[in-house]
């Protein structure tokens, strides 16, 4: 008997500290050998390790096993020769990460941060995909996926640099990237978390860009234009807050973002407001 029929899973669970899932296997035929257990697994997962008790009679046996988490296991086609599984494995992986994108939320430091780079899975999107991808799919994908990844992160500068490059193209009109303004205006936002990255965001007129997208038409890019410039200004250095001042011509636009954005926006909506307007009148509007 290879395995037996009544093998069946205990627990499983997800070890936060090295990112596998572990499950804990019973009913294991004494007379199951460890390879053929080791190759049963392998159906549902790759494999980290397996430990299995020791024969006791006939009495049936346990196991533990740790399989890669789905993310590890892809990340290992970043790395393949053919660009096109490349881009499937980038494709589905940006999916699972978007997940643990919490809506509610969205500028928390994202979930498998740490776990994903301990793994080295952000280095091979960063190395294989985003600064040295076949095409502009790749770059695409990966700058979408890593950016999701290392929000409210300090980066390396040539990530950084390519990585707001690619976000920024859409929206400066360079037609064939493939997400709206929108989404990339919400990418770029949890960047501009870190001061670091406010330079980077700002180069090529982009305050202007954003300034002039904020009294569009369109009510959710306009309105997550005006959340971009106020953490541009917020975090950036006095020049730029002067810059994004004198781009938006109106130094109580943002109060319009009070009660209708994340509540994390108010505080820094006071105090630019307070910075801007000294006179009586406009501090009793705020």
């Amino acid at each position: 008997m290879i395995v037996s029929r009544q093998v069946r899973c205990l627990s499983r669970h997800k070890d936060s500290s090295n990112g596998e899932n572990a499950a804990i296997i019973g009913g294991i035929s004494s007379e199951t050998e460890s390879d053929e257990l080791e190759s049963f697994l392998k159906k549902f997962g790759t494999l980290n390790y397996l430990w299995m008790e020791e024969p006791n009679g006939n009495e049936s046996r346990q196991a533990q096993v740790f399989f890669e988490s789905p993310e590890q296991t892809l990340s290992r086609l970043l790395e393949h020769t053919n660009s096109k599984v490349r881009i499937g494995a980038c494709t589905i992986m940006c999916c699972i990460l978007s997940c643990a994108y919490e809506k509610e939320e969205p500028w928390k430091v994202h979930p498998y941060y740490n776990e994903l780079s301990k793994d080295g899975v952000i280095f091979l999107l960063n190395n294989h995909c985003l600064q040295n991808g076949d095409n502009d799919l790749m770059k695409t994908e990966a700058a979408v996926m890593l950016s999701l990844l290392v929000r409210k992160q300090e980066l390396d500068p040539k990530m950084r640099s390519d990585l707001i490059y690619q976000l920024k193209r859409k929206i400066t009109n360079e037609k064939e990237s493939k997400f709206n303004d929108e989404q990339a205006i919400i990418l770029l936002q949890g960047l501009a978390f870190v001061e670091s990255n406010i330079s980077e965001i700002v180069q090529g007129n982009f305050i202007e860009t954003l300034a002039q997208l904020s009294s569009q038409s369109d009510e959710q890019t306009s309105f997550r234009s005006l959340e971009l410039l106020l953490l541009i200004a917020s975090n950036g250095q006095t020049e730029i807050l002067q810059n994004v001042k004198n781009a938006i011509n109106d130094s109580l636009i943002f109060l319009d973002l009070i009660g209708d954005s994340n509540v994390i926006f108010d505080e820094m909506i006071i105090k630019i407001e307070m910075k801007w307007n000294s006179n009586i009148e406009q501090l009793d509007s705020i």
